[in-house]
């Protein structure tokens, strides 16, 4: 039925606004802006040159600092006591492998998916 068509449908006019030459600047941008940070991030980061000298014992020490405090905070002292002391290096270590790095992802994500609806509000 598409074929038969004389006028393009308007949902089709509507969301195809960008031009193929904005879209290759746009990314070029992008990818330009985020090995800029990516640099300056890892600027004199010595367990990036070497990282077998990269010390996931003492981030971890210092995230079951936080976490038992925000523990205490979300649940009771018992609760949170019994947890930790029961389960308290699995927790660490899975939260520190795989809920910060999934928490990373999605802010990231969150971000990049606003700032295309930011540009398609314009």
């Amino acid at each position: 039925m598409n074929k038969y068509r004389i006028h393009e449908p308007e949902e089709v006019t509507r969301l195809n606004i960008a031009t193929v030459s904005e879209v290759v600047r746009a990314v070029i941008i992008e990818q330009c802006l985020q090995t800029i940070i990516g640099l300056w991030w890892l600027n004199g980061r010595s367990d990036i040159e070497d990282p077998s000298i990269a010390d996931h014992t003492q981030a971890m020490t210092q995230l079951a600092s936080s976490l038992r405090k925000a523990m205490g905070f979300a649940f009771s002292e018992q609760a949170s006591a019994f947890v930790l002391s029961s389960f308290g290096p699995q927790v660490v270590w899975w939260t520190y492998w795989y809920m910060m790095p999934a928490i990373q992802m999605f802010v990231a994500l969150s971000v990049l998916h606003s700032h295309h609806i930011a540009c398609w509000l314009d």
